[in-house]
């Protein structure tokens, strides 16, 4: 357990992170489609423990292209702020045009609007306010599930 940091003091990502348990992600390649600096860093710094690759992607366009020319990328993560037709549009696009590549869909939305997230194309879909294990596990789960069915 790590003690509190006193108020305004700088978050210690290493001393909060370093029991957890190994993953299976080391090395594996994700892409972070956000357009909010702030959100990107935020669960950048949270993956950062389970040896996880984190590409990312602030448009429609720059995730193409980076899924097109990086071969390596097994996971696309969309971190979503609205629910509107942009953000369904991306999540169309993406899977529409690889099939095969598991989403994650990261929103603090309400859970009844889950269902728009899945109908235009994301395989799982997660809370923002979410923690390190049910991150990993979800990412976990993901890349299984398509292994098995791949």
């Amino acid at each position: 357990m790590f003690k509190a940091s006193p108020v305004g003091a700088a978050f210690n990502y290493k001393e909060a992170y370093r029991n957890l348990p190994k993953s299976s992600l080391k090395g594996i390649k994700l892409l972070f489609i956000d357009d909010d600096y702030v959100n990107y860093i935020y669960f950048h710094e949270m993956l950062k423990p389970s040896g996880v690759i984190v590409e990312r992607a602030i448009s429609l366009p720059e995730a193409v292209y980076k899924l097109k020319t990086s071969f390596d990328i097994r996971i696309a993560i969309i971190s979503l702020t609205d629910i509107n037709n942009s953000n369904q549009d991306i999540i169309r696009s993406v899977k529409g045009m690889f099939p095969e590549l598991p989403i994650l869909t990261i929103t603090d939305r309400q859970y009844t609007l889950k269902q728009d997230y899945f109908t235009a194309g994301c395989d799982s879909y997660i809370n923002r306010h979410t923690d390190f294990d049910q991150l990993v596990n979800t990412i976990e789960d993901l890349l299984e599930e398509k292994s098995i069915a791949g």
